[in-house]
């Protein structure tokens, strides 16, 4: 049905104006509407009139379509009927999107008399048919790039053809060309988006989708969306090279990474994600560092993890984890060095405790002997060299029975590094020996220093049935000056040597350090982990005091190494303007039958991988709980506290007269001690003996008592424990 609109006035006397508009067609094409329209008066059955001379004006959208001045043309109208004053066409124009409502309106100009109407009017407004125009379409918030995504056209026609095109970052094409009645399509944002996003994962581009109709373009709709860079554009994982980088010599032209001496060139390279470039390499895992290529700095022994992380200019990162060994460096050292007395004649060795020759295993050891370390062993008798040698069997035939010598073995390996044992081979043993000429007295051995009663180490004085060993067994030595070889003095000095020969016990050696400007001697406890074998696998070295800060002094540095299967080495830092470094050393009773503790110079600059270093004597406040064993004596009360950086603990014992003289009464159990039992260093006594025993290393001790004179009851403190802690 036509669309059609009348615009309706009235007049006196039944009289009418109707503005008659009829859309007769539509023009896609050219957005528009042929609009047909007649202006005509109605009479009703009472008037009419004939010949009256009339005008118009007649307006379509605003605009005159026809228009006479008054009187221009007769009229003529009878009873009941209608006359078309005017008539004609126009054509409006639709709004873009094809819509359009337009205002209609006539006015007559006529003579008014007892017939005529007079002027009348008339008005309305009217919506026209809706031309299609562009069609609309439907796409995902974002694409992928090199992924499809599915696009969907709201067609205004289904006699419409469309074109999608895209444009952006320089870029532009045709995503389809898409026939009438077609409504769906998809695009794929082709891979030359990556280079122009180089430094982005995303980026917005515009489609632009064009309606035809025939060959005539209807409209044009743009639409924004956003492309992605897909998570699998990310650098490649680097490709990553180590190499060992080595300032030693010996270890540089073996190519092999050592602890502490070794550090490792870490040279990456990746290819970035298309269209981006690699921005940055950076290392995590046995160190950090970032660059290619990138060097560490000197790496302890043990297996490595490296991982080198790629990123590139998108932020986009790949990763690759490798790893490399650094193997375990150890100074060399002599893991068997003995002496003994004999006779060696015409290339035959016959062992004689009396002998006037000497023979000396001496059994290097060395570390990286499969990357071809090896060892270079001399053995002296103060300044002589053997008068022969046989494998690791070294003999001096220059020597006598009544002589005691040392003997110092010395070992270098192919890394460059010294290390040296001495030992003493004593005289041949006599119950006494008195020289008058210097004079000198020895018991056990033959004396061999003027003015001194010399007594062999295997032997003991026993005095009223009691052992003058004690405890402890002290023993001294002066480092006056260095030896004329060593031109620099700074460094680090060994102090003393053990040498475990059977079984280690839970106890610890205490040197008493003195050097030169240091405020009161320095206390270092050597214990070792792993008791009840000849081969402790660690360590624990502690001191009790930071007394080396004064003027012309280092603080108080230190560290155990372990040299050989069953050989450590301690070394104190002595600074150049020290001239003089005094060591006494405690050894407890239990330690002399499986450790021996000697003295030879050397000095190192730097402490060696896989040291252990000394440090401070830790120790917390508590109250150990005390159990009352004994019901004629008591450990009635205790205190934990600190002197300095030494942990002590006094035991308060009351004594009475049920002790009978020379008894070993255990009285009680003191527990809730924070140390390994091993650290237990001195019991020091107050008018009685008092003996302690480890009863676990779960930290308990117990306590006996013996007095001489045990009917006297005492309420003073029996003794005080000194011990070290690890915690």
């Amino acid at each position: 049905m036509a669309n059609s609109k009348t615009a309706t006035g009235s007049g006196p006397r039944g009289y009418g104006l109707q503005l008659r508009c009829t859309e007769t067609s539509t023009s896609i094409e050219n957005n528009t509407s042929s609009i047909s329209w007649s202006l005509v008066l109605t009479a009703g059955s009472s008037w009419y009139f004939i010949d009256y001379w009339a005008g118009w004006t007649v307006k379509i959208n605003g605009a005159i379509v026809s228009e006479a001045e008054r009187g221009y043309k007769p009229i003529t109208v009878y009873r009941n009927s209608e006359v078309t004053i005017t008539s004609g066409t126009t054509t409006v124009v639709h709004n873009n999107d094809g819509t359009k409502t337009i205002a209609i309106s006539a006015e007559t100009y006529m003579p008014y008399s007892d017939a005529g109407p007079g002027d009348m009017s008339c008005s309305d407004t009217w919506t026209l048919t809706t031309i299609p125009r562009a069609s609309s379409m439907t796409l995902p918030s974002s694409f992928t790039i090199n992924s499809s995504g599915s696009i969907t056209i709201q067609m205004a026609s289904n006699t419409f053809s469309h074109t999608i095109t895209y444009s952006g970052y320089g870029l532009s094409g045709t995503v389809a060309n898409l026939n009438a009645g077609v409504s769906s399509t998809s695009w794929t944002p082709p891979t030359s988006f990556y280079a122009k996003l180089p430094n982005s994962t995303s980026g917005t581009v515009t489609l632009t989708l064009t309606t035809k109709s025939g060959a005539t373009t209807v409209g044009t709709a743009t639409y924004n969306t956003t492309i992605n860079v897909p998570s699998s554009i990310k650098p490649t994982a680097p490709t990553v090279t180590l190499a060992p980088v080595n300032t030693n010599a010996w270890i540089s032209s073996k190519g092999i990474y050592v602890g502490g001496y070794s550090a490792v060139k870490v040279t990456s390279s990746a290819t970035a994600g298309s269209g981006a470039t690699i921005s940055s390499y950076t290392i995590s895992g046995a160190f950090s560092g970032s660059g290619t290529p990138y060097t560490s700095g000197v790496l302890s022994a043990g297996a490595k993890s490296i991982t080198v992380t790629a990123t590139d200019s998108r932020g986009r990162t790949n990763s690759t984890t490798t790893s490399v060994t650094f193997l375990t460096y150890t100074y060399p050292g002599l893991t068997t060095f003995s002496a003994v007395r004999g006779t060696y004649s015409g290339g035959s060795w016959t062992s004689n405790v009396n002998g006037n020759h000497i023979r000396v295993e001496a059994v290097p050891s060395v570390a990286l002997s499969a990357n071809g370390n090896t060892a270079s062993v001399t053995v002296k008798i103060g300044n002589t060299n053997p008068d022969a040698t046989s494998g690791n069997y070294y003999y001096f035939t220059s020597t006598n029975a009544t002589t005691s010598y040392t003997v110092t073995g010395t070992v270098s390996d192919s890394v460059g590094n010294t290390t040296s044992r001495s030992l003493t081979v004593p005289t041949i043993e006599v119950p006494l020996n008195i020289n008058v000429d210097l004079p000198g007295i020895g018991v056990g051995m033959i004396a061999q220093s003027a003015h001194r009663f010399e007594v062999a180490p295997a032997w003991s004085f026993v005095a009223d049935g009691k052992d003058n060993k004690f405890s402890y067994m002290p023993y001294s030595f002066a480092f006056d000056t260095d030896p004329t070889t060593i031109t620099a003095t700074t460094g680090f000095h060994r102090i003393a040597t053990i040498t475990i020969t059977g079984n280690m016990q839970r106890e610890a050696i205490r040197f008493v350090v003195s050097r030169k400007y240091d405020a009161k001697p320095v206390s270092l406890y050597l214990s070792f982990v792993n008791e009840g074998t000849t081969d402790p696998s660690s360590a624990m070295l502690y001191y009790d005091s930071l007394n080396g800060t004064s003027t012309g002094n280092s603080v108080f540095t230190a560290f155990a190494y372990k040299t050989g299967t069953s050989s450590w080495d301690v070394y104190v830092h002595k600074s150049a303007s020290q001239d003089k470094l005094t060591v006494t050393t405690y050894v407890p009773y239990y330690i002399q039958s499986v450790a021996s503790v000697t003295y030879s110079f050397n000095k190192i600059d730097s402490v060696p991988s896989g040291a252990t270093m000394a440090t401070p004597v830790p120790c917390t406040s508590l109250t150990p709980t005390i159990t009352q064993t004994s019901g004629s004596s008591s450990l009635s009360s205790s205190s934990f506290f600190r002197s300095g950086n030494v942990c002590q603990l006094s035991v308060r014992i009351v004594l009475s007269s049920a002790v009978s003289s020379g008894s070993n009464a255990f009285v009680g159990t003191v527990s809730g001690i924070p140390m390994p039992l091993n650290h237990v260093t001195a019991v020091e006594y107050t008018g009685r003996d008092a003996y302690v025993f480890t009863l676990n290393t779960s930290g308990s001790l117990t306590v006996h008592v013996t007095g001489p004179d045990s009917a006297q009851a005492s309420s003073s403190p029996i003794g005080t424990i000194v011990y070290l802690t690890n915690s």
